[in-house]
């Protein structure tokens, strides 16, 4: 009897300590409802944070999961906890919801921020390390949460699963708190800044680089999808071109170098499908000076451009305004 006893202890204890190796798995569901998110997401404005992921590691603690390792891009593709879902942006963009989950991985480490609010094409952000398009900040100081509204360029959208109800318009105002000291945010689509000199399409710019300013960024608005196309005509030993998306994040084959002179000019060109947004195209030269040209023009998609002066036949004349 002692025997059986003994066993029967022996199996118990096996037992408590295979379930104690078992490792521990992320909180399956927050019991936070969406509003709640929301109310906190907002609160953070202001708030000193170093790098994007570091407002989101804050997120996921407020809605009692565990957190997610890596960079922004990681957000991709990593595991995500129980209830949660991930889509591509362009199967969820048109219904969004506030306390979504917005991630870009187009270049190096990505991007992250959280989606409240947006009009139109200009989507609502709160995010932490990115300064341009802040809509109620300095945007220089890059060290603290701050909020944007911008057009979009996210490639994923994470939604949290939430306690209670699990929907809120997105458009409605009233989920715009007042900010510390009693200010209030701007309107949805109000007070969009833009970084740079904003280029026209089809307009010729000239530009110099000097020992005293050895870096120009021009800003192109894309109102809709379309393939966008610059030009640039180098008269200095080492032009850098490089393309920008919203946030400052280079987009990826577009890193070129123009090796030209002031009697040898070189010329780079390249056109690429964008989707529509904010972006900039970064002049820079480094220990050398010169001059340089630069044209962009856009071609809505769907749409085909019509050159028609190609041939003689037909050639139009130029009539003056």
């Amino acid at each position: 009897m002692k025997k059986s006893n003994t066993r029967i202890f022996a199996f118990v204890l096996t037992a408590v300590i295979c379930v104690s190796l078992i490792p521990a798995t992320a909180t399956a569901a927050t019991t936070r409802t969406r509003q709640e998110a929301v109310d906190w997401i907002y609160s953070q404005h202001e708030v000193r944070m170093a790098q994007c992921v570091d407002l989101i590691h804050a997120y996921y603690d407020f809605l009692g999961v565990s957190r997610q390792s890596g960079n922004a891009s990681d957000y991709a593709t990593s595991s995500l906890p129980s209830g949660w879902t991930r889509s591509n942006w362009g199967d969820t963009s048109g219904s969004l919801q506030p306390g979504d989950i917005l991630v870009n991985r187009t270049t190096g480490a990505g991007h992250i921020g959280i989606f409240v609010g947006y009009n139109n094409n200009n989507v609502r952000t709160v995010e932490a390390n990115s300064g341009y398009g802040c809509s109620v900040c300095d945007i220089t100081d890059t060290s603290r949460v701050h909020i944007f509204e911008r057009s979009p360029n996210w490639t994923h959208v994470i939604r949290p699963s939430f306690s209670g109800t699990n929907n809120l318009d997105p458009k409605d105002p009233s989920l715009i708190p007042p900010m510390p000291g009693g200010d209030t945010l701007p309107p949805l689509g109000q007070s969009h800044e833009i970084a740079g000199n904003r280029l026209t399409f089809g307009t010729d710019v000239a530009g110099t680089i000097t020992e005293g300013n050895t870096q120009a960024e021009y800003a192109l608005v894309l109102t809709e999808p379309g393939t966008l196309s610059v030009r640039v005509t180098s008269r200095v030993n080492g032009l850098r071109v490089q393309w920008l998306d919203s946030i400052y994040q280079d987009i990826r084959g577009t890193d070129r170098y123009a090796y030209g002179s002031p009697e040898s000019p070189s010329v780079y060109e390249q056109s690429i499908d964008l989707e529509a947004g904010i972006y900039y195209i970064r002049i820079s030269a480094n220990s050398v000076t010169g001059t340089y040209a630069m044209r962009a023009d856009f071609n809505a998609a769907g749409r085909t451009a019509v050159e028609p002066n190609d041939t003689p036949e037909q050639a139009q004349c130029v009539t003056r305004s």
